[in-house]
């Protein structure tokens, strides 16, 4: 294992965009992704450099040039080895290849026993509504997570799943929104989850707090604290789980644009058998981290 270093910043004030403070930090697309998201006035930008890169002190003079505050942390890529030794893994999807679907497209959900604040606890009440532009991003993957934490198959990794007996999923129906208010099928399934892993442990102080939320407590955290469960708590776990806390920013709904909104959603947990099987598929959409168990 090594330790890298993962390093974001908004760069919509800068002129000329990301390109202003890549190009001359000689951060290229390999180490670095940048998303516009033009309705919130933003350019995300993420970079990840091994620790000791002379890039990192590069990005920071440039930044510093500019007035920008990064947001930045290190941590550890891990081997093969600690992965296939590991009793869970945290399941999360390419920043780079995912597809957007839920709420945004018109996924239904029951609100009743929801947060009011952050949606988290809705439960899907309808098919899996895609954004129908992302249906050729989809085409070109076994399996590919969208951009509120789903997991979404073709018919071959389903049967995969199956003939490997993974427990704790079953599947469900995926459709694509179309511009004039119609649908039509998807050929991939929504991989559903139905066991939820018990709160972490409490003594653990969620690393944003100015992310989450202030109602219910279980949205808005950005990041899977160490050594979050003790031995006991993996009692009835599953191959596919999912996390109590619900992970991610959430953006109000806007009263007059109900669809801009968007929800935190649960961490995805599963065992180095649901990697192998998704690795030996050939799938890279996928990252994987070993969760530690308090002993």
């Amino acid at each position: 294992m090594k330790t890298k270093w993962h390093i974001s910043f908004d760069a919509y004030d800068v002129p000329g965009g990301a390109s202003t403070i890549l190009e001359p930090a000689g951060c290229g697309s390999d180490v670095a992704y940048v998303l516009e998201v033009s309705v919130l006035k933003e350019i995300y930008v993420k970079v990840e450099l091994d620790d000791g890169d002379p890039r990192i002190a590069k990005l920071h003079e440039l930044l510093n040039r500019y007035g920008i505050k990064p947001k930045e942390f290190d941590y550890i890529e891990y081997s093969d080895d600690d992965l296939q030794k590991s009793r869970l893994l945290w399941m999360h999807r390419d920043i780079r290849e995912y597809v957007s679907a839920g709420l945004m497209e018109g996924t239904k959900y029951d609100m009743e026993a929801a947060c009011p604040n952050c949606g988290t606890g809705a439960r899907q009440t309808s098919a899996l509504y895609i954004d129908s532009e992302h249906r050729s991003r989809l085409r070109k993957h076994r399996a590919i997570g969208t951009w509120d934490g789903d997991v979404l198959v073709d018919g071959g990794m389903a049967k995969k799943l199956k003939d490997a007996n993974v427990t704790g999923i079953s599947f469900g129906e995926v459709r694509a929104r179309l511009k004039n208010k119609k649908w039509s099928m998807v050929a991939r399934e929504q991989i559903l989850i139905s066991h939820t892993m018990p709160p972490m442990r409490s003594d653990l102080a969620n690393e944003d707090p100015k992310y989450l939320c202030k109602v219910c407590q279980r949205g808005g955290r950005m990041y899977l604290p160490d050594k979050p469960y003790r031995v006991e708590d993996l009692e009835g776990m599953q191959d596919f789980n999912v996390t109590w806390e619900w992970f991610g920013e959430f953006w109000p709904k806007p009263k007059e644009k109900k669809r801009h909104a968007k929800r935190p959603s649960p961490g995805v947990l599963v065992t180095p058998k649901v990697m192998n099987i998704f690795r030996e598929a050939g799938v890279k959409t996928f990252d994987w981290t070993p969760v530690f168990i308090e002993e």
